[in-house]
């Protein structure tokens, strides 16, 4: 918005701003015209009837045989307490009380307010203009957005206003990971309900993300027959979880996409995929580790490690109906780790079905390693 723009929408609102207290401060003096008119011209029907018994030719000295001096006591009351009803607790049953005073509560108004409300500078000074202050907002925005495109579709199903949400985040130009997170998951979204919406997310992550792994998978979203799994991504494997376990996530995720790259049909890729999103939870929060999850369960809806992304995934979004079934859910990674490298080469099919063997001992150089804090979205997933 230009500077002239700004001062026009500004001197709108200060516009709208003093015609709205302009109304408002002439609804009250009529209100409190009416509280006045009541209180003198009040029923005093009780007070003359209760003087009329003591009435003579004679002036009365007695307070209640004067129509003056109770003229004087009634309108001095009405004025401290207002209009009373003759009933038990009258101090305290305050009904008269002014409508526009618990209006004016109610709103948090309050007489002092600031005199500078009807300057534009008093608004114009409030908004940032440093970069860094600008792209931190923005920055916040965008999260929130990509976190409401997730939520129409997980707790209200509503996958087309999920979409909407998540384009319009597109179209307002954010950082390339949130661009690229937002428009996998319109892919994964609609790839099997919406396949015009499915398409246009894919054309747009082939178009400007070419060498991720989501354009690779976008492109054939069906191809995940892996081949038999080799003893040097075994070792790899190996040595990414004793790394992740050390907590140097950095080497850990080195080796990972290494051994994705150069092995993308082997048959540990799931599991090095899921051992990825655990490095992202630690490095990057919930957010880039709850894109990944839905990843992996998109792509490997009948593995283990697909079945145990959504596990996590029902845990991080707060179903705690599936925290009880989610106890193993490093089991699969822990036993990968630990497997011994003079083993025979071992199938695809077998490698997910490990889960039944007795879980070896941890690697002798992990047993003397400070035991590091579990975090909440481990809690049950990693034997703890």
């Amino acid at each position: 918005m230009s500077e002239p723009e700004r001062t026009a929408f500004f001197q709108k609102y200060i516009n709208n701003l003093k015609e709205k207290e302009e109304k408002e401060a002439k609804i009250n003096q009529e209100n409190q015209k009416k509280e006045r008119n009541k209180i003198f011209n009040g029923n005093n029907d009780f007070p003359s009837a209760f003087a009329g018994s003591f009435s003579g030719n004679k002036p009365n000295k007695f307070y209640f045989g004067n129509q003056e001096t109770i003229a004087k006591g009634s309108l001095e009351f009405r004025k401290i307490w207002g209009n009373r009803s003759l009933e038990d607790n009258w101090r305290i049953s305050k009904k008269t009380v002014s409508l526009n005073d618990l209006e004016n509560q109610a709103l948090d108004r309050n007489n002092n307010a600031d005199a500078r409300r009807f300057e534009i500078s008093y608004y114009t000074e409030k908004i940032p203009t440093d970069k860094d202050s600008i792209l931190s907002l923005k920055k916040a925005r965008d999260t929130a957005s990509l976190g409401l495109g997730r939520m129409y579709d997980a707790y209200f199903q509503n996958t087309e206003q999920a979409t909407k949400t998540l384009y319009d985040l597109v179209e307002q130009k954010p950082e390339k990971e949130v661009k690229l997170q937002a428009l996998y998951l319109v892919f994964s979204l609609n790839h099997e309900k919406n396949a015009p919406q499915a398409e246009r997310a894919k054309n747009m992550i082939v178009e400007e993300f070419p060498d991720t792994p989501h354009a690779a998978f976008v492109k054939n979203p069906r191809n995940t027959n892996y081949t038999q799994t080799e003893e040097e991504v075994k070792i790899s494997y190996q040595k990414a979880y004793a790394l992740y376990n050390e907590e140097k996530y950095e080497e850990a995720e080195r080796i990972i996409k290494q051994a994705m790259e150069e092995h993308p049909n082997d048959a540990l890729i799931p599991k090095y995929e899921l051992l990825h999103a655990y490095i992202t939870g630690k490095t990057a929060g919930k957010e880039g580790m709850t894109a990944e999850l839905e990843q992996i369960a998109f792509i490997h809806p009948k593995k283990d490690e697909g079945k145990k992304a959504k596990e996590i995934l029902a845990i991080l979004k707060g179903d705690s109906k599936k925290e009880e079934k989610s106890a193993d859910s490093e089991k699969n990674i822990e036993e990968s780790s630990s497997l011994k490298t003079e083993e025979p080469k071992e199938t695809p099919e077998n490698i997910p079905q490990q889960e039944n063997k007795p879980e070896p001992p941890k690697e002798k150089q992990n047993k003397n390693l400070p035991e590091r804090p579990v975090q909440s979205w481990e809690k049950g997933h990693f034997g703890t």
